[in-house]
Order: C-alpha cells, then sequence, then structure tokens
C-alpha cells in the first residue's frame, strides 16, 4: 500500500524513490507485483537507476507468474532497448502477454509487419498451418497472420463482452487489473488443482473469480494449445482439467462443484487421485485472490444478488402474495413490477399489450363491477 500510495498519489519531491524502496522490500519477500515494478522502475528510471539487465531479471521473474503485463513489457524492451534489442524474443513475448488478456492485438500484428522476414519462419513453424501456402509468399503470409490475430482479437472481445454481459467479475477489473488473468489462471492450474476439497471450494469462491467466465476459457483454452505446441503433455493435461472444471462452473454454478464427488471426478489431479501432489492453500506464501482486489462495485453486486435470492425465496414460500398479471399470470419480480388498472385497482399487468388484450377479452366487462366491489371494501373498512 506505501508503495502504491507513493507511486501514484503522492506527488511530492521522493515519493518516486519511496515507491522504488517499499517496492524493493515487496520484491525482496517473492510478492510477484513488487517484483513486476521493479522491473518496469529500472526499466523506466523510476525511482530508481536505469538498469536494463536487472528491469529483464525482474519483469521475467514476473512474467514466469503469468503477468502478461510484466510480458508486454519485456516486449517493448527488446523492441527498443540498445544493447537489447531481440524482435524474436519481443514477438514471443508480445503474443504471451496477448494471450493472457492484454489487448494490444494490432500492434502485435504491425510488428510482425514491420519484421516479417525475421518473424515468418518463427509464425509458420509454431503454428504449423494446414492450409496450402507458398511459404515464400509474403502476402500470403502476412495474410495468415493477420488471420490469426484477428481470429485471437474477436474471440477475446467477444469472451469479455459476455462476460461483462452476465456481470461476472472480469467485467468489473479495472484496465491496470489485467495482470489478474494470467496470474489466476496459473494459480488454477499450479496449485488449485492439488488443493482438497475444501481449499478448492474456498479458491473458486474468494481467489479466482475473474477467471470464472468466458474470458477464463479463453486464456486457458491459449495455456493448452501453447502446452501442445511446446510439446508438453502432461502441463497441457492440468491446463485442460482446469479449462474442464471452469465450463463445469459456467453450466452448473457452484452447485455442481461442492459435491466433493463431482470434483474428485472432474479434476484428475486432485490429492485423491495424486497424494503426493497435495497442497494446502493456507501454505503458499503469496496469495492474488479477487476477494483483496475487488472494486466495490463488485461488492455491491453481490449484496444485491443475495438480496434478490432471498426475496425468490420468500415469495416461494408465500406464493399467494406474489401479484399475477391478471391476464398471462406472469409473477411479479424486482425487476418487473406490475402495473394496477387505474379504474378498478384490482387487476394487475406485466406489459400493455397484457392490460390491452384482457380489457378487450373480458376486463371491460368486469371493470366497473370490480371497481364497486372495492369501493364498498374501502368503506366498509373505513378506508
Amino acid at each position: 500500500m506505501l508503495a502504491e500510495f507513493n507511486q501514484v498519489q503522492d506527488k511530492k519531491e521522493g515519493s518516486q524513490s519511496e515507491a522504488a524502496k517499499y517496492y524493493q522490500i515487496s520484491a525482496e519477500q517473492g510478492d510477484m507485483l513488487g517484483v513486476h515494478w521493479m522491473g518496469v522502475f529500472y526499466h523506466l528510471a523510476f525511482g530508481v537507476g536505469k538498469d536494463i539487465p536487472k528491469a529483464i531479471e525482474y519483469l521475467k521473474r514476473a512474467a514466469k507468474e503469468g503477468n502478461g503485463q510484466s510480458c508486454y513489457q519485456l516486449a517493448i524492451i527488446h523492441l527498443n532497448e540498445e544493447g537489447f534489442i531481440d524482435v524474436p524474443k519481443a514477438y514471443h513475448y508480445f503474443e504471451k502477454a496477448l494471450l493472457t488478456g492484454v489487448s494490444f492485438f494490432d500492434e502485435f500484428h504491425g510488428l510482425f509487419k514491420q519484421h516479417q522476414e525475421t518473424l515468418s519462419p518463427i509464425f509458420l513453424e509454431k503454428k504449423q498451418p494446414n492450409t496450402l501456402i507458398q511459404k515464400d509468399n509474403k502476402t500470403e503470409v502476412l495474410n495468415l497472420h493477420e488471420a490469426y490475430v484477428s481470429e485471437m482479437k474477436s474471440s477475446f472481445s467477444a469472451a469479455l463482452g459476455k462476460d461483462r454481459l452476465y456481470q461476472r467479475a472480469v467485467g468489473f477489473m479495472q484496465d491496470q487489473q489485467i495482470w489478474m488473468v494470467g496470474v489466476l489462471a496459473r494459480y488454477f492450474v499450479k496449485h488449485a488443482l492439488h488443493f482438497d476439497h475444501t481449499d478448492f471450494m474456498k479458491a473458486l469462491k474468494q481467489d479466482v473469480n475473474p477467471i470464472l467466465g468466458e474470458l477464463g476459457a479463453w486464456v486457458l483454452t491459449n495455456m493448452v494449445n501453447r502446452q501442445r505446441e511446446k510439446g508438453k503433455t502432461e502441463k497441457k493435461k492440468q491446463a485442460q482439467v482446469a479449462l474442464d472444471l471452469v465450463k463445469n462452473f459456467l453450466e452448473n454454478g457452484f452447485d455442481h462443484l461442492s459435491l466433493e464427488k463431482k470434483y474428485h471426478f472432474i479434476n484428475k489431479f486432485s490429492p485423491k487421485k495424486l497424494p503426493a501432489l497435495a497442497e494446502k492453500r493456507s501454505s503458499l506464501p503469496h496469495l492474488y485472490s479477487w476477494i483483496h482486489y475487488a472494486p466495490i462495485q463488485w461488492f455491491d453486486h453481490l449484496r444485491k444478488l443475495e438480496e434478490e435470492l432471498k426475496t425468490a425465496e420468500e415469495r416461494k414460500k408465500n406464493a399467494d402474495l406474489v401479484k399475477k398479471c391478471s391476464f398471462c399470470t406472469a409473477p411479479e419480480s424486482d425487476l418487473r413490477k406490475h402495473k394496477v388498472c387505474s379504474a378498478c385497482k384490482s387487476a394487475f399487468y406485466c406489459t400493455t399489450d397484457c392490460q390491452k388484450y384482457d380489457w378487450q377479452k373480458k376486463h371491460k366487462g368486469e371493470c366497473k363491477e370490480m371497481a364497486a366491489k372495492a369501493a364498498a371494501a374501502a368503506k366498509k373498512t373505513g378506508k
């Protein structure tokens, strides 16, 4: 907190060196965020002297933890810093950043276009396109790379858009928090798969919320494909199991995975199947839990959901008290309040169409009678 305060909010003299001091303490304790920011500071000479080798060292450590923003910073260094320019390395880190949610897709294709002669062999060897293209034809290769990036960009946008529509956690993240997606995906694969059921459910409900959605499935799919390209079969299997668990959550919510038998059935790497790899959540030295980073809007959203669930339960218990549309019988809800007939005050409608159709079919003939009964009842009760 002191590091962030000095970095962003405190503009007085010496704040940059103070930020660097506290981030350095954090980095020395193994905190990934401290490691990342010290890499950035050494690159930009923010509070410390410029030191590119140190910047690379720190950023590579953070990148290994899944931090896509660290990968992007490494790409910038290898593209621009004299003595450290390495286009293939820059391309590697840039792509890695994109695959964890850092969304500079157009810039990535621009990098390929600018250095096509150097990067084409790397791209073609990695992707091994099934399409019959002439590898020496620059236009065909460029079009193939553009198609690759466009597909990545559109699938990313579709996934994030769907998560925002359904008000999932990643939709509440601020732009500078995108690092969490890659970091939590790695945590899910490397650690959470080896938790017992109690710890796993705690991780699911408190830690990894930003990847419990379409974007999380997108990142984990990228992880599966990347491990397949690298020929790392076991890591590919782990990423696939994590992806299966996220997909199961999307289909069934917490209910399915809250059953211990279901969890062990899906998770081929659980302690029940691989006891030698068992881990405890409490034993991890650093935990980048969503519950510690989520904005206030997320907690407001959770409170609203809880209130709606309570209201729904009350309505189930007292079904007779729920107002129903006099025409289609649709029940009233918090999101859709029924309108009452202004004349008789006894008929309720969910839409103006229902009111119109009911008026034409029967209510026109009974409205006056219902109004009279309502008036008599009110007079009798003294209201």
